[in-house]
């Protein structure tokens, strides 16, 4: 099942998204836009991916910033813990879709 940006979107709304919930939410959404079969998102793994696919350098390194904030949340164990980060995450992902096309 393809997880379109406007699905992702749709679940960062949600007032109850915690860090494991989004970055599994980011994973799923470049898995399904890209055709891919990522098992565990990484920030770096992130950033190769989006430069294969076309993505402005610029992008893809606040894509990462992202990423590297979720990943310290979980790998500290604070993965279930709710968060608002889903908002920086809106704008990334429309500019992902604008230089993908």
């Amino acid at each position: 099942m393809r997880v379109s940006d406007e699905e992702l979107m749709i679940r960062c709304r949600r007032d109850e998204m915690s860090h494991n919930d989004l970055i599994n939410g980011v994973k799923d959404y470049l898995n399904s836009r890209f055709n891919l079969s990522i098992g565990v998102l990484t920030s770096d793994e992130t950033v190769k991916i989006l430069l294969a696919q076309g993505v402005r350098s610029n992008t893809a390194e606040n894509l990462r910033a992202l990423i590297r904030k979720l990943e310290d949340a979980v790998y500290t164990g604070k993965g279930h813990e709710k968060t608002d980060m889903a908002k920086g995450l809106h704008s990334v992902v429309k500019e992902i879709e604008k230089e993908t096309r």
